[in-house]
């Protein structure tokens, strides 16, 4: 009996250790620790005029692939001549082993400067910057020089909409594909081509009334365009981020400090020099960042065999919940 009882806790004690083992293996989130990343979770503190508030980052969490159902609703509607493929698993329910790393991630108040060190900074309003690499793991697509590798589909909702410009409008809840608004097909919109071994995104999210209480939160995925109108969307993430404001209790009736002057904004929300009524940072793909880690390509034609014939198989445009 007690032999028996031993083998049954070694057999235990290994699938354990295998349930572990793929776990590690799939996509995961990863914290850059170098002196250059600014990673910061917390809440800031501000205070505009006879408001104070908080502004914060959401926790990022690994998405499934293929997109939640609000993401494949927009995709229906906005793009019903694409055919997007859910891709196949390869570790539980992950398409992917590799690591999603974050570099950049904060929230901005009315006096940070927002953006810095991934791109220009703007401040007087409320938002967030991210910056993050993919690094592929074994066996995951690989990127090879090619403009067209990889792609990044993203949803967006909050409660101030990025239209009408400059200012958009607070309070209009907004439920869109984050691809500026083109037409002819969902992508990310990236401000210049990527030649670097690895995947690059960043965005800086911002509105500029930080008088006001937002949310903005994101569903970012990984997607590579294997045809004509034809996508494969693997696994993601979600980030965000919001801020809360109060009565400040340092006013005395009307005396009140005076809040910073407002930005009438340009085209877009990017006209003001060092404030911005809003401004969504165009998605890029490149950072210039050069201490990139180069990784050679291993994608074997029993990989690409195996996702031509999981498409065939299937055989099915994604069914989006209406």
């Amino acid at each position: 009996m007690q032999l028996k009882h031993y083998f049954l806790a070694e057999a235990a004690a290994m699938l354990l250790a295998m349930i572990n083992f793929q776990s590690s293996q799939a996509a995961s989130i990863t914290y850059d620790t170098s002196g250059n990343s600014n990673v910061n979770l917390d809440k800031i503190q501000y205070t505009h005029g006879d408001r104070v508030g908080e502004s914060s980052v959401t926790q990022p969490t690994v998405l499934q692939r293929g997109g939640t159902p609000g993401l494949r609703r927009l995709l229906q509607k906005q793009f019903p001549d694409w055919t997007f493929l859910i891709a196949p698993p390869v570790e539980g329910d992950s398409s992917l082993k590799g690591k999603f790393k974050i570099k950049q991630y904060y929230a901005c108040d009315n006096v940070t400067d927002c953006g810095v060190p991934s791109t220009f900074p703007i401040n007087y309003g409320v938002g967030a910057l991210l910056d993050l690499d993919f690094i592929p793991g074994l066996g995951d697509p690989q990127y090879d020089g090619e403009f067209a590798e990889y792609k990044w589909i993203g949803r967006v909702t909050s409660n101030h909409s990025q239209l009408p410009s400059p200012n958009g409008s607070y309070g209009l809840i907004e439920d869109r594909i984050d691809n500026n608004g083109q037409t002819d097909n969902p992508f990310a919109v990236l401000t210049e081509t990527n030649y670097y071994d690895v995947p690059n995104y960043y965005d800086r999210p911002y509105r500029g009334n930080p008088q006001d209480n937002h949310y903005w939160n994101s569903e970012l995925f990984l997607a590579r365009e294997i045809g004509t109108k034809t996508a494969v969307i693997y696994d993601g993430i979600s980030w965000g981020w919001e801020n809360k404001t109060f009565p400040n209790p340092a006013c005395s009736g009307t005396q009140c400090p005076p809040p910073p002057p407002e930005c009438t904004g340009g085209s877009g929300g990017g006209g003001c020099t060092i404030n911005a009524a809003i401004y969504d940072e165009k998605l890029s793909d490149n950072n210039n960042n050069s201490s990139s880690t180069s990784i050679p390509e291993s994608t074997s034609v029993l990989g690409l065999l195996t996702l031509a014939v999981w498409g065939i198989l299937k055989s099915f445009k994604i069914r989006f919940n209406k």
